[in-house]
């Protein structure tokens, strides 16, 4: 048998060795079966998996607030997956478009890096738009139809939108957030807290989308797109960054001050607080150097713990 150099195999560590150890527990597998589940792990990489898990949170954490639990539980299925499906092939659609841009920005990717075909890429992505159309007009005709406007507009965002300073931005907040707003057709009368929480997650995403272009300005300026760091410079960038976080958390304090969280609700929004403030701390040249990596992941974070307070401390309507 022909032997495999490494860097055929280009799987994250943790997939590789369970990929071996899988094959030793069957006792039949190859070196080259670790390669075949290698370059299935590559096209699986494309969906951002903690992104499309937490479409899928998110989701639940909607028909939580917008107090559907009376619609069938195959519904509410059916509308997750298809959340989870459109979200990974928003993923999949903006790195084959922006392959290019990644030779400079992410050259490890899978696409840059010749590891999954372009045209491999943009099936994917196609195939999981129209599986996420299908399910929620299953499910539901208004929700096919809010699932058709998002796939509209996430694909408008990757040709043209995400060309345009802020547009892009909010277009995506609003895109990002739809897990939780996508039951909104299905409510007669959204709570307030409902609608500040759809508000909250739209402004932090705008900011995590935006504090993310100055890590990318380099093959952004290489490749002639505009963007917020290319057009105002990463100090503006990061202070526009932190309003839009400020804004958000301002947001989430209200349903709890309007009576509406119970203890665990206010303990994941001080908890988001705190850690929002000792980040800023932590990085006191945050206007000179954004660090949008780790913003990025400090947005995700909150995200996580403002989910988990909407579904423990958030009343449900019915």
């Amino acid at each position: 048998m022909s032997s495999i150099k490494p860097d055929q195999v280009e799987a994250p560590e943790i997939p590789r060795r369970l990929t071996a150890f899988v094959v030793y527990l069957f006792n039949s597998g190859t070196v080259a079966s670790e390669s075949a589940l290698a370059r299935a792990w590559n096209h699986f990489s494309l969906l951002r998996i903690p992104d499309t898990l937490m479409a899928g949170f998110g989701t639940i954490v909607g028909a939580h607030l917008a107090g559907v639990q009376e619609q069938s539980s195959t519904k509410i299925v059916f509308v997750i997956i298809s959340l989870m499906a459109l979200s990974g092939a928003s993923m999949v659609f903006n790195d084959w478009k922006d392959y290019q841009i990644d030779l400079i920005n992410r050259p490890d990717r899978a696409i840059p890096s010749k590891l999954v075909a372009r045209p491999i890429a943009l099936g994917m992505a196609f195939l999981l738009f129209l599986i996420a159309f299908l399910l929620a007009s299953v499910s539901d005709s208004m929700i096919g139809i809010c699932v058709a406007l998002i796939i509209g507009a996430s694909v408008a965002y990757t040709l043209v939108l995400k060309n345009i300073p802020l547009v892009g931005n909010v277009v995506v907040g609003i895109i990002a957030a739809s897990p939780v707003w996508i039951w909104l057709p299905l409510t007669d009368s959204p709570s307030q807290s409902y609608l500040l929480v759809i508000a909250s997650l739209m402004f932090i995403n705008i900011g995590r989308e935006i504090a993310r272009t100055a890590d990318d300005v380099q093959g952004d300026r290489s490749n002639g797109v505009h963007t917020v760091t290319t057009q105002y410079g990463t100090e503006n960038t990061a202070l526009i960054s932190v309003a839009m976080t400020a804004i958000a958390l301002a947001l989430c304090w209200v349903p709890w001050l309007n009576g509406d969280g119970s203890w665990v609700y206010f303990a994941a929004v001080t908890f988001s607080t705190l850690y929002t403030l000792v980040g800023m701390l932590q990085n006191r040249k945050l206007a000179r150097n954004l660090h949008a990596t780790r913003y990025a992941t400090n947005c995700r974070v909150i995200t996580f713990v403002m989910a988990l307070g909407c579904i423990a401390g958030i009343a449900s309507p019915n």
